[in-house]
């Protein structure tokens, strides 16, 4: 896989390469179960020790390239929701009278239309969040099933999703419930200090109002679960140390 990475072939040679490193993935995307982004894949490689972070772009690169080739589907990655799009009209293609008949029906499927409150009664109110996309491509199901809203940080997240989860924080306590966040990023010094400061990132804006009036969040009672990926996880697995501190602009950590 280095080798593919560091080649600078052309023309067919070039192309056989790609060929090999398309198949490569193919058969990794067996064992993973989800749809990594294009950087996700990144950090794949770099955990099995192919690249290090300032070869991620090469990594993108050659999936790219894989894509436009048709080597790879072009809907091999995850896309980040940032850049879908949105307002996109699908037309109906049912007649009018099959379209009729469907609405006279819908009174016979309310129930799967009505929104319960599925904390009503319980003693714990959970949020997550994750530092990458593919994370949240990978726990999204779980949390639709339990109903738990989740976010990618992308790193440190921003003022105003701090914001947001925290006010859902503080309506949760005001009905008694206790507030859990979970917490899931990489075990490496900047996933392990964002963990550190997620409790100080929202007290920084505990003094803050909402727009309607509504006071910031005091997170004092918050409980803070970083549940992976921690050295206890990677030891009880036996997942790979890899010494590889190398930042994606080539700096050694």
């Amino acid at each position: 896989m280095m080798s593919l990475l560091t080649s600078h072939a052309r023309g067919d040679a070039r192309l056989e390469l790609l060929q090999t490193f398309a198949s490569e993935l193919m058969d990794k995307t067996k064992i993973i179960g989800f749809k990594p982004s294009a950087r996700g894949w990144g950090y794949i490689l770099e955990q099995e020790n192919h690249v290090t972070k300032d070869e991620f772009d090469t990594v993108e690169r050659f999936i790219n390239d894989c894509r436009e080739k048709g080597i790879l589907p072009l809907d091999f990655v995850a896309e980040e929701e940032a850049r879908a799009f949105s307002g996109v009209e699908i037309p109906d293609h049912r007649s009018p009278g099959k379209y009729l008949r469907s609405c006279l029906n819908v009174p016979l499927q309310a129930e799967e239309h009505y929104g319960l409150d599925w904390w009503d009664g319980e003693q714990y109110y959970l949020q997550m969040v994750v530092e990458k996309i593919d994370l949240r491509t990978l726990f999204t199901p779980v949390c639709e099933e339990y109903h738990i809203p989740i976010a990618n940080s992308k790193g440190w997240s921003s003022l105003l999703q701090r914001a947001e989860y925290a006010r859902r924080f503080r309506e949760a306590e005001q009905r008694g419930l206790k507030s859990v966040l979970l917490y899931c990023g990489d075990h490496d010094p900047p996933g392990l200090r964002i963990s550190e400061f997620l409790r100080g990132n929202l007290t920084s804006i505990s003094s803050g109002k909402w727009e309607d009036g509504t006071p910031g969040y005091d997170p004092s009672n918050l409980i803070i679960d970083r549940f992976g990926l921690n050295r206890d996880f990677i030891d009880k697995h036996g997942l790979t140390w890899i010494d590889n501190l190398i930042t994606g602009s080539g700096r050694d950590l």
